[in-house]
């Protein structure tokens, strides 16, 4: 009984230590591993020089000058490039410290990693071929395609749980592809009555960025309010110096010069394309700012 109580034992502190807190490993080995995004334009992206770029990219890589100050050291940085689907577990597992992409800050993830204050406040929207009708209260005589990238929250959105199991939503027929330039690819040759849903600043800078731009229509009306944050480890204090460096940010005027540079000007889309969202701050990240918290509502 006492071996097998001791291996027990000596196996949960072999799994501390094999996860040790994102911190003191970033310390320790002079090693920051930022993960981003390939396309989530303005946010996260690979720009057309394949670096990585956008709003979050920016406040991670200020922090990365904040925490060298703080540490006392220069730290080494590696960008890691991560998915809808593989996000969360890269995160979790710590083959990434913190992820600088456009993850929504939900009560289901939050019981894997923990978000840093709101670095923006996306409406969840549906963009639609001019010939489509769709309304939010679902009552159009007939099934709907929704289209919806695979790890999004859309794909919850469509979505109930019935004993367990995770059904598709009766006015919906699921369509999951793996990312916006399909989806409004598909959107465009569907021949049936199709919509696409994702976060609003995405699908507008996705559909900006293209020649048909004038073939879709987004709607007014949102489907969800949904907070992005920078991820990290649960429970790690590398979270907490984050959000203490955000909190600085925003009191000194710095974050919303960040935010105005990718949301309000001209910038370079992955392609190298020029354009501009013209996309004020909402009241929402106003709020935000002027008393920084990352307790959501969702």
């Amino acid at each position: 009984m006492r071996t097998k109580t001791a291996i027990a034992l000596a196996l949960t502190l072999l799994a501390g230590a094999a996860q040790a807190d994102s911190f003191d490993k970033v310390n320790e080995t002079g090693t920051i591993k930022l993960g981003y995004r390939e396309k989530s334009v303005p946010v996260s992206f690979k720009d057309a020089q394949g670096k990585p770029a956008g709003q979050t990219v920016d406040e991670c890589k200020a922090f990365v000058s904040y925490l060298e100050k703080k540490i006392g050291k220069p730290l080494a940085v590696e960008w890691v490039m991560t998915t809808p689907k593989d996000r969360i577990e890269q995160v979790k597992s710590g083959k990434i410290d913190l992820e600088c992409g456009s993850t929504t800050n939900t009560a289901k993830r939050r019981k894997d990693v923990d978000f840093s204050i709101p670095t923006y406040i996306s409406n969840m929207r549906v963009a639609k071929l001019p010939s489509t009708s769709f309304t939010l209260i679902g009552n159009q005589s007939y099934k709907i395609d929704a289209i919806v990238i695979d790890g999004t929250s859309a794909v919850d959105f469509i979505s109930i749980t019935n004993d367990g199991y995770k059904t598709t939503k009766p006015d919906y027929n699921k369509v999951v592809v793996k990312d916006m330039t399909e989806a409004l690819d598909k959107l465009k040759a569907s021949q049936k009555p199709a919509i696409v849903i994702y976060d609003d600043i995405l699908l507008i800078s996705a559909i900006q960025a293209r020649a048909d731009k004038g073939a879709f229509q987004i709607t007014d009306d949102h489907l969800s309010v949904d907070p992005y944050g920078i991820m990290s480890q649960k429970g790690s204090k590398l979270g907490k110096v984050l959000n203490d460096f955000l909190t600085v940010e925003m009191q000194t005027g710095v974050f919303s010069k960040t935010y105005n540079k990718w949301f309000r000007d001209d910038i370079q889309d992955n392609k190298g394309n020029t354009i501009n969202l013209n996309n004020p701050m909402n009241k929402a990240l106003s709020d935000v700012v002027r008393f920084p918290t990352n307790i959501v509502g969702n």
